[in-house]
This record gives C-alpha cells, sequence and structure tokens, in this order.
C-alpha cells in the first residue's frame, strides 16, 4: 500500500512472475480487510481493472457509459500515476530494482523487502533525493456516508455520483 511516496504495506513473499490480483488475494492485508473493513470511513484502495472491485478496493468502470463514471475513471487513472511514481522513485534510489535481479527468488523477496524499508526511513527522516517528482499530495476528502449495498461496484457508483456528476 502507498501514501505519498511512503509504501506502508508490502507482501514479498512470490516470485515476480505472480499476478498482482493473486498476491493481493493471498496477504495479509487483504484478508485484514476483508474482515475488519467499515465502509468508506476505512479508506480505499486503488486498483486495475485486473483486481475485482470490493467495498475497500477501487476499480476503474469498464462500461463508463455516464459522464460522472468516465470522470471517476480519469481521477481514477490520474491517483494510480501517484502510485506507480512512487515505486519508481524506490527503483531509482535502489537500483538493483531497476531490472531483472539475478539471484534466487527467497532472496529477491529479501532485497525488495530490505529496499523498501530502507527507502521508507530515509523518507521519514526526509533523507535528500534529487530525483524526487516532489507532488504534492492532496489532503483527504470526507466521503459522505453510503447507506446501500455494501459491495465495490456500488460503493464505486456511490463515489462517482457524489464527486464526478
Amino acid at each position: 500500500m502507498v501514501s505519498g511516496n511512503l509504501i506502508t504495506n508490502i507482501s514479498a513473499n512470490l516470485p515476480g512472475s505472480t499476478h498482482d490480483s493473486h498476491i493481493f488475494n493471498t496477504s495479509n492485508l487483504f484478508h485484514y480487510l476483508e474482515t475488519n473493513n467499515r465502509g468508506l470511513a476505512d479508506g480505499l484502495i486503488l486498483g486495475d481493472s485486473g483486481y475485482a472491485c470490493r467495498p475497500f478496493l477501487m476499480t476503474p468502470n469498464l462500461n463508463h457509459r455516464e459522464s460522472h463514471q468516465q470522470r471517476f475513471n480519469k481521477a481514477h487513472s490520474s491517483t494510480r500515476s501517484i502510485i506507480e511514481r512512487a515505486f519508481g522513485i524506490l527503483k531509482r534510489r535502489f537500483h538493483v530494482l531497476h531490472s531483472e535481479v539475478r539471484m534466487k527468488p527467497e532472496k529477491v523477496c529479501r532485497v525488495f523487502g530490505a529496499s523498501v524499508v530502507l527507502h521508507s526511513i530515509a523518507l521519514t527522516r526526509n533523507e535528500p533525493f534529487e530525483d524526487v517528482c516532489g507532488v504534492q499530495q492532496d489532503q483527504p476528502v470526507q466521503v459522505p456516508n453510503f447507506e446501500g449495498e455494501q459491495d465495490g461496484r456500488h460503493i464505486r457508483e456511490h463515489i462517482a455520483r457524489v464527486f464526478f456528476n
């Protein structure tokens, strides 16, 4: 999970060829959110269309016929680009991650995990890094409570109607 450029949760125990959605679906974070998520007040995770839309995981609308759904998709995409930039910053800080790591998969997982921990420490200590993109983070937004059916598609539609209509 990424908050700004700070990576707050990783699952680095499967090889790089494993699909992202499988890694997430078998992660401790997924199981925690499945059992403990209380709705929009807890926040959301963004995923691409390779993930299933869930109450805590918003994906793009695949059939975006209405204008608020199109605007939701545009905002979703631009927000996800911040996440991708955070991983780019991590890779620039630790060049070993920038290309194929020629080690045993178990060792690659440990190298990646250690790199994320060191990156997070550097960010919290404001260590200088001249290649940072300098993206300004918006303040958290209060989302009106949603009383409808608590599945991903209905929550996504609620967000699209409230913020993008």
